[in-house]
């Protein structure tokens, strides 16, 4: 934050190298139309969907991605006979939160991945971007998969995990100490292709 100040930037926004942010206009005409009493802006979430076992190039080769259902649509969906697109009650297999950008102009906060936080505890006012998307590409293809909880796995974290990825790990940690790959490949598959 600092850094992004002394360089003469408005706004910072934290992308992981997985992430991709998707406007359909420039995103500087966005934020320069954001209202001055607004902290940071919100970027919600939209989840690639692999439809192959492995990607050279995610980033130009996926082209499917779902967005967060409304309640309504989950219902339906489950009505419909739907339910291998829903993984313990959940659509998305990544984070639901989606990132954002803050304003480098304000004072005692802390830059967190998805959402500022300020450090004295005052409410920071914030307002959904609708003309832009954060393109999630989590796990997209089997090894990068499997490396991404191999990780978790290996080098347990006190990051805090939403229980239905905490119920991935589970799930993978099983698979993988049985040492079977067939077993990975047909959990890789469940949970994230088409």
């Amino acid at each position: 934050l600092k850094l992004a100040r002394e360089s003469g930037y408005s706004w910072i926004i934290h992308i992981d190298s997985d992430e991709l942010i998707y406007s359909n206009q420039p995103l500087k005409k966005l934020l320069a139309n954001v209202s001055q009493d607004i902290d940071f802006v919100i970027f919600k979430p939209l989840e690639a969907v692999p439809d192959v076992k492995e990607y050279t190039h995610i980033f130009d080769k996926i082209t499917l991605f779902k967005e967060i259902p409304r309640l309504r649509y989950k219902y339906l969906a489950y009505l419909l006979g739907c339910k291998k697109a829903f993984f313990h009650g959940e659509y998305f297999r990544g984070h639901m939160i989606g990132k954002s950008a803050t304003r480098t102009d304000r004072n005692n906060l802390v830059i967190r991945p998805h959402f500022p936080i300020a450090c004295d505890n005052r409410t920071l006012h914030s307002c959904i971007i609708k003309n832009a998307k954060i393109l999630h590409f989590d796990c997209c293809g089997f090894d990068r998969w499997q490396a991404k909880w191999l990780i978790r796995y290996a080098v347990p974290t006190d990051f805090r995990m939403r229980q239905n990825r905490q119920e991935q790990l589970k799930m993978f940690a099983k698979q993988y100490e049985k040492g079977t790959m067939e077993k990975l490949n047909k959990l890789y598959k469940r949970m994230h292709c088409l």
